[in-house]
C-alpha cells in the first residue's frame, strides 16, 4: 500500500500518483513504517527524495549519503508544488512595482532629495542658457532690382520700333487732341452766332411794337406788307383710299392683310372696302350665333 506524505491517503501498490491530492507517490525505502509516528522525523534523500529511517547513512534507492536533520521536532522542510506555483505571481507583481517605481522616477520633474532628520531638499534645476537671437534671413533682392531694364533687355531693332511706336502714339492723340479742341471752337461760335441772332430778333421785335404802339397810323403798311408777304397755307393732302394704299401688295394674302389694317384706322371707316368687311364679320358672327 503507497501512503501520499502529503494528505496521508492510502493509495494501492505501485500507484504513481495520489488519488486524493494526484500528487506524485515518491518512492519509499526498504524497511520503513509509515504508519509509526516517529517516521514523520525519517531521512529524506535530497537527490531522489526516497525516505529513509533515521539511523540510515546511505540511501538504498541511489546510494548516495543522507544529511541529518538540524533538530529532532522539526524536519528538513521541504516545498510543496502549491508552494511552487504561487512563486511565480508574487515575482510577476514585484516586477511590475519595480517597473513603477523606476517610471516614477524618471518623469519626476524635480529630483526630491531625503536626508535624515526630515529635510526634505529638492535639486534646483540648471538655469537654462539664453537662447541665440534668430538671425533673420537677408531681404531677397526686390524685382525691379533683379529683373534688367526695358532698355538693357532690348535690342536695337526693338528699341527703334518701340520708338516708333511711341512716336506714332504721341501724333494720334495730338491729334486727337486738336480735333477736340476745334469742334469745341466751332461750337462755341456756333452758339454765340445763335445767341446774337436770338438777341437781334428779339431787339427788332421789342422796336416793332413800340413803333406801333407810338405810331399806330404807320403800323398799317407794315403789317399790309407782312401779310403780302407771308406764305398761303398749303392745301391738306387727298386722303388715299384702302384700294390705292394696298395696291402695290405682291399677292391677294398680302394685299388682305393690308386692307385689315388699313381698316383699323378711323380715318378709313366709311371706305367701301371696310364696309364690306364689316359685314362680311356681322355676318359670320350671327352665323355662329345661331
Amino acid at each position: 500500500m503507497e501512503l501520499c506524505e502529503a494528505c496521508g491517503t492510502e493509495n494501492r501498490n505501485k500507484a504513481k500518483f495520489c488519488r486524493g491530492c494526484a500528487r506524485p507517490l515518491l518512492p519509499i525505502a526498504a524497511g520503513v513504517d509509515l504508519t509509526d509516528k516517529a517516521s514523520n522525523r525519517a531521512l529524506r534523500c535530497g537527490v531522489c527524495q526516497a525516505i529513509h529511517s533515521r539511523g540510515a547513512k546511505t540511501c538504498q534507492a541511489c546510494g548516495l549519503p543522507l544529511d541529518e536533520p538540524k533538530s529532532d521536532d522539526t524536519p528538513q522542510a521541504q516545498p510543496t508544488q502549491g508552494q511552487k506555483a504561487r512563486r511565480w505571481p508574487l515575482l510577476g507583481i514585484l516586477a511590475l512595482a519595480g517597473a513603477v517605481i523606476f517610471w516614477w522616477g524618471a518623469n519626476q520633474k524635480e529630483p526630491v532629495e531625503v536626508i535624515e532628520g526630515g529635510e526634505v531638499v529638492i535639486d534646483a534645476q540648471p538655469a537654462l542658457a539664453p537662447e541665440k537671437p534668430t538671425q533673420l534671413p537677408a531681404p531677397a533682392p526686390s524685382a525691379s532690382a533683379a529683373a534688367p531694364s526695358i532698355e538693357t533687355a532690348m535690342n536695337a531693332d526693338e528699341k527703334a520700333h518701340f520708338d516708333e511706336l511711341v512716336k506714332r502714339e504721341a501724333e494720334r492723340a495730338e491729334k486727337a487732341r486738336k480735333t477736340i479742341a476745334r469742334l469745341a471752337a466751332q461750337e462755341k461760335a456756333a452758339s454765340e452766332a445763335s445767341a446774337a441772332k436770338s438777341v437781334a430778333a428779339e431787339r427788332l421785335r421789342n422796336e416793332t411794337a413800340r413803333q406801333a404802339i407810338t405810331q399806330p397810323g404807320a403800323a398799317e403798311p407794315v403789317d399790309s406788307k407782312t401779310a403780302a408777304t407771308a406764305p398761303k397755307p398749303s392745301p391738306p393732302p387727298a386722303r388715299v383710299s384702302v384700294e390705292q394704299a394696298c395696291a402695290k401688295a405682291s399677292n391677294f394674302l398680302s394685299r388682305d392683310l393690308c386692307r385689315v389694317d388699313a381698316c383699323r384706322e378711323a380715318i378709313n371707316i366709311r371706305d367701301p372696302i371696310c364696309v364690306w368687311y364689316r359685314k362680311l364679320d356681322e355676318e359670320r358672327r350671327s352665323r355662329l350665333a345661331n
